[in-house]
């Protein structure tokens, strides 16, 4: 696997050595990215009309060609990172002028709608890791364009920052007011996002008798004194065809309490060997299994290259992510033209997708990881 993923990065740092290379793989890149994006669409949809051949690993999250919804909430960001590079290069008039109409209208609103398919799919992944990542670098994208010293009036450096922010929040409600009028997911989305910050889950349950059940519960396994369980939404309408009373509870994240109990393992084996680690095919040894019986990570990718290559591993890791950042807030502020600040702004945000979701997931082993850095030494030719 590891040699897979090696090769993967010099084959990409081959074939993609300068900006010319780099042109030819976009389209290609978009075009299959579409294709995963409205597969994972209907995925959801297939979950949601009961059929059998919907292929979600978890059910209600679609994971489309990934193993698990979370993999593919990463990759979603990182295909944002690509979208909103683009955005800002179409958009940031050159020193002569502003863009020509095509540029700045057609191109312009076709990348902005091909970002709804992409937000909704995102939100149906229910990452909440993903979520916070695309958050970020939304964030990153709107900030490179209120402070780009390329675009040399300040009010129009204003006029195209409210732009942006316009069509970036006209798009993410758009994605919210499609997933809802479509029935495109069975999650409570609002109170998953609350969760984040509460540690409480509020749950359906279904309850043979009236009776006044805690505000709270730790497990659901707590349920059973009380004559109720735990329920899926769309077992709803059978549930009440049997006369049960459908009820909901708040109970503790159980992702949260998973993760505390990781993190504390982790933090156990790497007390015992903080500087030569405990190599990474004895890790899901140490963490353990879920309940569908697949191998835990540390939740963390730093966590992860600690345990698996020591603390030297680490520093190295945390000295190639910083030091890509240094260099690329260079290029962007003194890049030559817009198709080199576009460039280091992508490998930026780039840089934030994949790290930003990583601090609650372990994608060592992540395709699009390996292929972005091999991306990072592109050259660019004046």
């Amino acid at each position: 696997i590891i040699f897979s993923f090696v090769v993967l990065y010099f084959l990409t740092r081959s074939y993609i050595q300068d900006q010319i290379d780099l042109k030819k793989v976009i389209p290609f890149f978009l075009a299959s990215s579409l294709g995963v994006v409205l597969y994972g669409i209907l995925q959801n949809i297939f979950f949601i009309q009961g059929f059998l051949f919907h292929g979600e690993v978890m059910p209600g999250r679609p994971n489309a060609t990934f193993t698990e919804p979370d993999w593919l909430g990463i990759y979603l960001v990182f295909l944002l990172a690509v979208i909103y590079a683009l955005i800002y290069y179409f958009n940031n008039p050159p020193a002569g002028g502003p863009n020509s109409k095509f540029q700045k209208y057609f191109i312009h609103n076709t990348l902005y709608i091909i970002l709804i398919p992409i937000y909704i799919l995102l939100i149906l992944t229910v990452s909440r890791s993903a979520w916070l990542g695309a958050g970020f670098i939304t964030l990153v994208f709107l900030k490179a364009i209120l402070t780009d010293f390329s675009i040399h009036f300040k009010s129009w450096r204003w006029k195209m920052f409210l732009y942006q922010a316009v069509f970036v929040a006209l798009t993410g409600a758009a994605s919210i007011i499609i997933i809802y009028s479509f029935n495109l997911t069975s999650f409570q989305l609002f109170d998953r996002a609350q969760s984040t910050g509460t540690g409480l889950q509020k749950i359906t349950i279904a309850c043979r008798e009236d009776i006044n059940l805690p505000e709270k519960i730790n497990f659901s396994e707590e349920l059973i004194r009380y004559g109720c369980r735990h329920i899926n939404l769309e077992e709803i309408p059978m549930e009440e065809g049997q006369g049960n009373l459908i009820k909901e509870i708040y109970r503790l994240d159980p992702n949260v309490n998973i993760r505390g109990q990781i993190f504390q393992k982790a933090w156990e084996a790497i007390k015992k060997q903080p500087i030569s680690g405990i190599g990474y095919g004895a890790i899901p040894v140490i963490l353990g299994q879920d309940e569908r019986g697949k191998n835990l990570n540390s939740s963390n990718i730093f966590l992860e290259v600690w345990l698996g290559s020591g603390l030297l591993g680490l520093i190295a890791f945390i000295l190639i992510w910083l030091n890509a950042i240094v260099i690329f807030v260079r290029r962007f502020w003194s890049g030559n033209n817009a198709e080199e600040k576009a460039f280091a702004l992508f490998i930026l945000l780039g840089i934030f997708a994949l790290l930003i979701p990583n601090l609650f997931n372990a994608g060592i082993f992540l395709m699009i990881l390996w292929f972005f850095w091999g991306i990072v030494p592109v050259k660019f030719k004046n």
